[in-house]
C-alpha cells in the first residue's frame, strides 16, 4: 500500500509507545513486588524467551551446489 505510507508509519510509531508505557508499568509493577532483584531476573527471562522465539524461528536451508558454484565464479564440475 503505497499510497498509505503515513498512516502504516502512524501505526508504527503508536505501537511502539504503546510498548514503551507497558514496559515501564509493569516494571514498576515488578519493582514494587519484587525489587530490583525481581526486575534483573524478569528482564533476564524474558530476554532468554525472545532469544529462544527467535532461533526457533529461524530456519536453515541447504545451499545447492549451482548457486555455490556461481557464487564462486568458477565452473564446478
Amino acid at each position: 500500500m503505497p499510497d498509505e505510507a503515513e498512516s502504516g508509519g502512524g501505526l508504527i510509531v503508536a505501537s511502539i509507545q504503546l510498548a514503551i508505557a507497558l514496559g515501564a508499568a509493569v516494571g514498576g509493577v515488578v519493582f514494587g513486588i519484587g525489587g530490583v532483584l525481581a526486575v534483573c531476573a524478569t528482564a533476564g527471562t524474558l530476554l532468554l524467551a525472545g532469544a529462544a522465539l527467535v532461533l526457533a524461528g529461524v530456519k536453515t536451508r541447504p545451499v545447492a551446489a549451482s548457486v555455490e558454484c556461481s557464487a564462486q565464479g568458477s565452473a564446478c564440475g
